[in-house]
């Protein structure tokens, strides 16, 4: 009897070298890249954080609030309005010894706080958010109770717009409106301001975007 002789030729289901070191490749370079897009959503998650709990928190003490259509056009929105300006203004009122028994005590501005989304037309509408920020020293000018209306806020508006040093600062790198293309909505009944819009993080050829939504109350 002959003995038998096996003879074990290589698998047809066995990967070579090659294979095995193009496989790594591409899971090193897919690891990559959910581990940039990760970090790109939580640096957006942490900016809609941080303009949410900012924007609340300078507008919950705001005496009056007033929306625009843009930095280079301010046509104030009223109710039911969109734009990307929004200026929150504190106003004190005239100590008791100044008023008189026949007028109603005016009003001083104390500060303005301006929230500015500036969008570049060769970027799909997309801009970065500024704050801006103007204290004024006491008496800081004498206005009537109504804050001296539209007119008056509007032209101290674009002064620090147009401030050749403004004290700003970028809250949003990249942002764009979605009401009606712009960031704020101002409630029908005129009483809070509705933020929506997106956030963007990276470069135009790898682009993270996330929305964002909330309401903030000035309560003056």
């Amino acid at each position: 009897m002959k003995p038998t002789i096996h003879i074990h030729r290589g698998s047809k289901n066995a990967f070579s070298l090659v294979e095995v070191m193009v496989a790594a490749a591409l899971a090193v370079i897919l690891g990559a890249l959910v581990f940039t897009v990760t970090l790109s959503v939580l640096k957006i998650n942490s900016d809609v954080r941080k303009f949410s709990d900012e924007l609340t928190r300078d507008a919950r003490s705001a005496r009056k609030y007033e929306v625009y259509t843009s930095t280079t056009s301010l046509v104030s929105q009223g109710a039911g309005g969109t734009g990307d300006v929004l200026v929150l203004v504190w106003a004190d009122p005239e100590p008791l010894k100044s008023a008189t028994a026949d007028s109603v005590r005016n009003y001083y501005y104390r500060k303005f706080i301006i929230f500015a989304r500036v969008p570049d037309s060769d970027q799909d509408n997309i801009g970065p958010v500024w704050r801006y920020e103007r204290n004024f020293p006491a008496p800081g000018g004498s206005v009537p109770p109504t804050l001296a209306g539209d007119n008056t806020i509007a032209a101290i508006t674009a002064e620090i717009l147009g401030d050749a040093n403004p004290n700003r600062r970028e809250v949003v790198q990249l942002a764009r409106g979605l009401a009606t293309e712009n960031l704020f909505f101002n409630s029908r009944l005129g009483r809070s301001i509705t933020v929506n819009g997106e956030i963007y993080h990276g470069n135009a050829n790898r682009r993270v975007t996330n929305t964002y939504n909330f309401t903030v109350a000035p309560r003056g």
